[in-house]
């Protein structure tokens, strides 16, 4: 009974005890002391969140005044105020964006102006992403070389006197690093936080535009709207005229240098804002006039192939790429001008060149949507024309789905090397490429063997031998070839010498030894093909071939033996045809007691000379 009641008075009390406030997370202790300095102190700041980080930053906060308020030194004062505002930007919440873009939902049919906002959408993210990886490889380098300078000062901090001011001032220095390299490690958590989101972004934009391309309808509003716009836009062609603008750039490269470099600078960045505004204003045409040419495509109209403003589009596209040589080579000469007459004026010659290179940044983005609308045009003609159109012929159809399907899976990643991803495609890459080097060294020695059967006079262990080398020589190059299709970059062999290393150490060294005693073989030729040879094993025979691991040997009696190289390196080998094949061979034999010596003698002499071989 009383067990009875101890257990409904632990039922009771059970509740009442999980519903009470629980006790606050122990904050961690601070070892940060600048007379032993901890090389890793600063890393739990990582590990905190919220009111605890806040918590912590200003424990260091106290701490350093406390150590530092008495000492009245100019490089202390510029550390503290550095690490107070690196302390500011760590007490800040995390910044990286997590927020997923809201998509409209898909319709079953899209006008071209909306699929052209979400391939603009789409090439919008893919910049964004490109640049924020740029950052990211940025940031990583400042961190690098951070980790580097904390071990140069930690190194000096160990060398300093204790107690002394010297010590003081160096750990203030590395603390300031220490606590840098912190914010650049966050930076770049966040920086890859938000390329993940925008990539899961993108990704939703690109699977939209997709279907919505392949549900393209035509509005016929849109066809007086697009041909008033190319007229508006060829009227400001014609008074913007890309030539007389080209030509005054040349003008403004070409002349001598009177005037101050800060005039010089913005006279060109003047001319090359107007160069990049007729550019533009051709390539809004270009894209005006692709617009137009689906919408007509769409409602029916044949389209021609190709459009003709490929051509235009070429000609513009060398326009394009002066105009960014004009644009880096201005960004090179303000960053190496040490002769502007003011700061204020080297202030708004750097802000011009800004404001001149976001025209720049916008025909780009205008050149990636012309590539978009030609790609795209191209595949609405196709499909437009004759029995191909799946809408009209369904063999066509059936074709499209499995070519699109072989397609995909062709492409489809089956895993990553060196962060490449090796699909079905690379792998048939490298097979093809090694089989063609097989090919290619079996016909090669092939041809050597004809020649050595035709060509009495020429060493058939010679041609062997350079068999052999090309052999492997094709073999290697073809698979460093296929292993490059694959993904694989070369610069890393050190890491595969030292796996090789690794394996050949465990579990190779017999296969290792025999391949290297085998290139011993061909290389010094201690023997060769057709060498009559005896092993400390008794075997005997001629040497048939010598291949990477073994030596074929055929004996007296017709039969083929496979002998590891490693032991014509390492034990005893007589080579009865080393130097020539003139031999004394011991033939024994036995006559009756009592025979004549002379007469045993001549009969022996005598049957020695009748055979042809002596």
């Amino acid at each position: 009974m009383k067990q009875i009641l101890r257990i409904i008075t632990l039922l009771l009390i059970l509740p009442a005890y999980a519903a009470s406030p629980q006790d606050p997370p122990i904050e961690p202790a601070l070892s940060l002391n600048v007379q032993e300095l901890n090389p890793g102190w600063w890393s739990v700041i990582e590990s905190l969140q919220g009111n605890q980080r806040i918590s912590f930053i200003n424990n260091i906060r106290d701490y350093l005044e406390q150590e530092y308020d008495a000492l009245d030194n100019p490089e202390v004062i510029q550390n503290r105020k550095v690490i107070d505002s690196i302390l500011d930007r760590l007490s800040r919440p995390n910044n990286a964006t997590d927020s997923q873009i809201e998509l409209p939902t898909p319709k079953d049919q899209y006008s071209i102006r909306e699929w052209l906002e979400l391939h603009r959408k789409n090439s919008h993210l893919t910049n964004e992403i490109s640049f924020l990886r740029d950052e990211q490889k940025r940031v990583d380098n400042i961190a690098t070389d951070l980790r580097s300078t904390i071990s140069e000062s930690l190194i000096e901090y160990r060398a300093a006197p204790t107690g002394s001011q010297e010590k003081l001032v160096i750990a203030s220095q590395a603390i300031r690093y220490q606590l840098e390299l912190l914010l650049k490690r966050s930076e770049v958590a966040n920086l890859r936080q938000t390329i993940s989101t925008l990539q899961k972004n993108e990704q939703k934009v690109s699977d939209l535009l997709e279907y919505a391309e392949e549900n393209l309808t035509p509005t016929p509003k849109q066809l007086a709207i697009l041909e008033k716009k190319i007229s508006t836009i060829k009227s400001k062609i014609e008074k913007n005229n890309l030539s007389a603008y080209q030509k005054k750039i040349d003008e403004l490269s070409t002349k001598p240098d009177n005037d101050k470099l800060a005039k010089k600078i913005r006279n060109r960045i003047r001319s090359l804002e107007d160069y990049a505004n007729a550019i533009d204003l051709n390539s809004q045409l270009i894209v005006t006039q692709l617009e137009l040419s689906i919408e007509l495509g769409l409602s029916g109209q044949p389209m021609q192939l190709p459009h003709p403003v490929e051509s235009a589009w070429e000609a513009l596209g060398s326009q394009i790429l002066r105009l960014n040589s004009q644009f880096t080579e201005l960004l090179s000469l303000l960053r190496n001008a040490d002769d502007i007459e003011s700061e204020t004026s080297f202030t708004k010659t750097w802000s011009r060149l800004g404001k001149g290179r976001q025209f720049n940044y916008r025909i780009s983005l205008r050149s990636a949507e012309i590539q978009y609308l030609l790609a795209s045009y191209k595949k609405i003609a196709l499909q437009q024309r004759s029995w191909w159109n799946p809408e009209k012929f369904f063999p066509s159809r059936l074709i499209l789905l499995l070519t699109d399907s072989l397609g995909d899976a062709w492409e489809y990643p089956l895993f990553s090397v060196n962060q490449s991803p090796v699909t079905p495609a690379s792998i048939s890459w490298f097979l093809l490429i090694f089989l063609l080097g097989l090919v290619l060294s079996y016909l090669l020695r092939r041809g050597l063997s004809r020649l050595a059967e035709k060509r009495t006079n020429v060493s058939e262990s010679a041609l062997f031998t350079i068999g052999k080398i090309f052999h492997y020589i094709i073999i290697s190059i073809a698979l460093i070839l296929g292993f490059s299709a694959l993904g694989i970059d070369f610069s890393n062999l050190a890491i595969i010498a030292g796996a090789l290393g690794v394996g050949i150490g465990f579990g190779l060294q017999s296969i290792f030894n025999n391949f290297i005693s085998g290139l011993i073989l061909l290389f010094e030729r201690p023997l060769k093909v057709g060498d009559l040879v005896e092993l400390e094993s008794g075997v005997r025979g001629r040497i048939k071939a010598i291949n990477v691991r073994s030596t074929q040997i055929s004996t007296w009696d017709n039969i083929d033996i496979l002998v590891p190289n490693s032991e014509f390196i390492s034990g005893r080998v007589t080579n009865y045809t080393y130097t020539n094949d003139l031999r004394r061979l011991h033939i024994p034999f036995g006559v009756a007691y009592g025979s004549d010596k002379e007469k045993v003698k001549s009969a022996v002499i005598e049957a020695a000379l009748n055979q042809p071989l002596t």
